[in-house]
């Protein structure tokens, strides 16, 4: 059941402990080639300007966006890379956290955390209309060691900071009033914006290792016991509604259009109904997911542990042929798929290993997006050079200007401190 109390001051475990260390946590969003590979060849010392071949480039149509050695001059090593929204948020080996624009690189601003950051950061948009109404500014939430921060999205400025009396095991994320934290005491803690207050809790049956999700009035949110649990985003538990599966929850779900995509051990992919906790459908994998799944238009994006990326259908439809197909059916499959990168006009990007003398590699795979025919791979030209790489969830075709725009954009992240963003250049 749900309590409003004071905290309870928690034993640290060994556990606990490990998983302060980001580098170790299940839930990032980004990938690294050391995820993937087993002692990868570093390429460049760290320093050192990493540079795409303008050829190679042309060849696989293609162009540098921007890029930007900002990180590499002030002597800093990347450690975090992500894309949320319209910025690249970067941490560095110096404890500061830096976000750039999307579309330029230009550095927004640069804050100083001052130690470790210990889970991936989120933001929280306001509503347009609550911006004005509220004067509030979207913000960015992260948790450093023992506090939990909360700074301007716009500028970079501290809004307030909070040491939580428990363990986090995920990092946060916000609705309009309140910060969501899972604690290694299996409880999930909702945290006043206005007073950095504990407002609720709720235990459950195992720990709490991913990051919620938001969409108002609710709040989504899953544990190792193998439940999805949706609540009221201000009062708690208990819950509007619970869905079991039948294994474990390790990577973070994805709230899309008014459904949670949510994958488990139990080898399964959930599409389930925000509003009522329905299943819509289910997708079998063969293997449990590797990574939280992935959105971009009408597709969803899926890595198990056999090593395969299956693109479903997120809605019925009809292909080029005028076949019918029905939602949660797959589109196509990919083996040894790792990660979506972006969808381009006519492509999907898609970063793949590859067999190279009897060792593992990686390299950059163009598939047909609406039947994954492989276009072209890079042989590890371009990927086997990069140490981050991000999902980018925009479409170049939406009808949304904005979204247009960040379309078929890849960003990589080289470790010696610099950031490149490479574009489609032509229509095939």
């Amino acid at each position: 059941m749900a309590h409003r109390s004071v905290l309870p001051r928690l034993v640290v475990t060994a556990a606990a402990l490990a998983i302060l260390t980001f580098g170790v946590t299940a839930c990032r969003t980004f990938t690294t080639r050391r995820d993937i590979l087993e002692n990868p060849k570093r390429r460049f010392a760290a320093g050192k300007a990493p540079s795409l071949d303008p050829e190679t480039l042309d060849d696989l149509f293609f162009e540098i966006y921007w890029d930007t050695k900002v990180l590499r001059d002030a002597g800093e090593t990347i450690t975090y890379f992500e894309l949320i929204d319209d910025a690249l948020y970067v941490f560095t080996d110096a404890f500061s956290l830096y976000a750039f624009d999307y579309n330029s690189g230009m550095v927004r601003w640069k804050f100083d955390v001052g130690d470790e950051l210990s889970f991936p950061l989120s933001v929280y948009n306001y509503p347009t209309e609550e911006k004005e109404r509220l004067a509030v500014y979207d913000e960015v939430f992260f948790i450093s060691r023992d506090h939990l921060f909360a700074i301007d999205k716009q500028n970079g400025s501290l809004l307030w900071k909070k040491r939580v009396p428990f363990s986090a095991s995920a990092g946060p994320t916000a609705s309009q009033g309140y910060v969501y934290v899972g604690s290694w005491d299996d409880r999930v803690y909702s945290i006043d914006k206005n007073d950095q207050r504990s407002q609720w809790f709720w235990r459950t049956d195992d720990d709490v290792t991913t990051r919620s999700v938001e969409k108002s009035p609710n709040v989504y949110m899953c544990s190792q016991d193998g439940i999805v649990y949706s609540f009221d985003a201000v009062k708690g538990g208990p819950p509007t509604w619970t869905f079991q599966c039948e294994r474990s929850i390790r990577h973070d779900p994805l709230l899309y259009r008014n459904r949670l995509y949510v994958g488990s051990d139990d080898m399964n992919v959930y599409s389930i109904g925000i509003l009522d906790g329905l299943l819509e459908w289910r997708y079998p994998t063969g293997a449990p997911i590797a990574r939280a799944p992935s959105a971009i238009r009408n597709t969803i994006y899926v890595v198990s542990e056999n090593n395969r990326l299956d693109a479903i259908h997120r809605r019925k439809g009809r292909t080029r042929d005028g076949k019918v197909f029905r939602e949660g059916e797959v589109k196509w499959s990919y083996p040894l798929g790792r990660q979506v990168l972006a969808k381009g006009r006519e492509n999907v990007y898609i970063l793949a290993e590859r067999e190279v003398a009897g060792s593992r590699g990686l390299k950059l795979v163009a598939l047909d997006e609406a039947e994954g025919f492989v276009r072209w791979d890079d042989d590890g030209r371009i990927a086997e050079t990069v140490d981050y790489f991000v999902t980018n969830d925009q479409d170049p075709l939406s009808p949304i200007q904005a979204e247009a725009n960040r379309g078929g954009i890849l960003y990589f992240g080289f470790k010696g401190g610099v950031i490149i963003a490479i574009k489609e250049r032509v229509k095939y």
